[in-house]
């Protein structure tokens, strides 16, 4: 339901708003998500881990005054981005950012916070099993409430106005998400005491998330390098168009991702209680069913690129071999299975931060040497090309280290067949 509400918006917004607008759009949801990432800290993936923990050390009394940290250690670091940026708008970038590109920075530090809380809440509601929730406002609830601040302002004829609606529609979502958490919070756990003190400080938690969050910036950085390095060299149509593309594969990895949200408390759980068989059953489950729900859809995009990108509109067909080469980059990502999650969930966060690091200098050589060259495509390659390098060394260190393959095989297949 939210690839096809994600699919929603997106032909509603290519058909009716302007196409400098869209890319004006697809730029700034680029930016934001490098930023956010950064003030999130990782915090939104090591919960899941200090969850697992708490779990395995039968500690759950623990888990409010751990959002509480969280909440705290978020808001500052969400302070601390917003002051620099502002702090450095007044000298350094002054001269540097064209005044549009400076409203949209602008505007990045307005919606910041409660962005970066609604990624935080969303991962809380998984941590507390609530697994239904968390997808439903992940999925239904976030797309749809952006989508009717969209269709507000094309009924008003704000046509110019995206990354408004934009905000405002995640301000609400932030506010929403956080009542749903203390709630859950209150009715699942005792009130925290001021006096109880969590097993670990924040700075142990920092030390946890700063790797993930080195990581997730470099990945990020590696899946909007190419719309970062385009604007350099294209308008905002042409950033329009791409954008299409790279949602269209992005959308595609929705089905990915909400098997990983539910697979990954387990796998942190099972890996500190040392239960190595459900830890290998857990994975190889989750890696099935990735492949067999997103594997179809993405050939169909294959095969029928022009007509998909078509009902976008007519320019948007500019994108197809774009389109082609960044979905047969996720093909190759879903037989891969989810080695970032398995990484992080298993205490080996540091390692991952090393490999997407070396992806993310691969990328950005790539970037700097095909998009001249080939404008989208090259784009596209660059990305495709960095995905498939930490994928493959993800896998080759997850089985020298805990003797798992999380990528999908033939004995994987035979294994769950013969259950069947």
């Amino acid at each position: 339901m939210g690839a096809v509400l994600s699919f929603v918006i997106l032909l509603f917004i290519t058909n009716l708003f302007p196409e400098s607008e869209v890319g004006k759009y697809q730029y700034f949801n680029a930016v934001l998500v490098i930023v956010g990432t950064l003030a999130l800290l990782g915090l939104n993936v090591s919960f899941i881990q200090q969850i697992g923990r708490l779990k395995a050390a039968a500690q759950e009394e623990f888990v409010p005054k751990l959002y509480q940290y969280y909440f705290g250690i978020l808001f500052i670091s969400s302070l601390i981005i917003i002051g620099i940026y502002f702090l450095l708008e007044k000298t350094l970038l002054h001269q540097i950012i064209p005044p549009d590109e400076k409203l949209i920075f602008q505007q990045i530090a307005l919606i910041l916070f409660p962005y970066c809380l609604t990624v935080l809440n969303f991962q809380v509601l998984l941590g507390l099993n609530k697994l239904y929730l968390s997808e439903f406002f992940r999925n239904i609830f976030k797309f749809l409430v952006i989508f009717l601040a969209f269709l507000i302002i094309y009924i008003f004829n704000y046509h110019h106005h995206l990354i408004e609606a934009f905000i405002a529609a995640n301000i609400f979502i932030a506010f929403i998400s956080s009542v749903y958490v203390l709630i859950s919070l209150k009715k699942d756990f005792a009130l925290p005491k001021t006096t109880l003190k969590l097993p670990f400080s924040a700075k142990k938690i920092i030390g946890v998330s700063l790797p993930m969050t080195l990581s997730f910036i470099s990945l990020l950085m590696m899946q909007n390098m190419d719309m970062l390095m385009l604007k350099i060299h294209e308008p905002y149509e042409t950033l329009a168009y791409y954008g299409i593309a790279i949602k269209i594969s992005m959308i595609l990895t929705i089905i990915m991702t909400a098997v990983n949200q539910s697979t990954g408390p387990k796998i942190a759980e099972y890996f500190y209680k040392n239960q190595y068989l459900d830890l290998k059953n857990i994975v190889e489950k989750g890696l099935l069913l990735n492949n067999v729900l997103s594997l179809p859809v993405m050939l169909l995009v294959v095969i029928f690129p022009k007509t998909i990108l078509g009902l976008f509109g007519g320019e948007y067909v500019n994108a197809v071999g774009a389109l082609v080469i960044l979905t047969v980059g996720q093909i190759i990502n879903a037989f891969s299975g989810s080695t970032d999650l398995y990484l992080n969930m298993t205490g080996k966060q540091n390692y991952f931060q090393k490999i997407i690091f070396l992806a993310l200098l691969l990328n950005i050589v790539l970037n700097y040497t095909l998009i001249p060259l080939y404008g989208m495509e090259g784009a596209a390659i660059a990305t495709s090309t960095s995905l498939v390098f930490w994928n493959v060394l993800s896998v080759i260190h997850i089985k020298k280290k805990d003797n798992i393959w999380v990528v999908l095989t033939y004995g994987v297949i035979k294994k769950y067949l013969k259950k069947k």
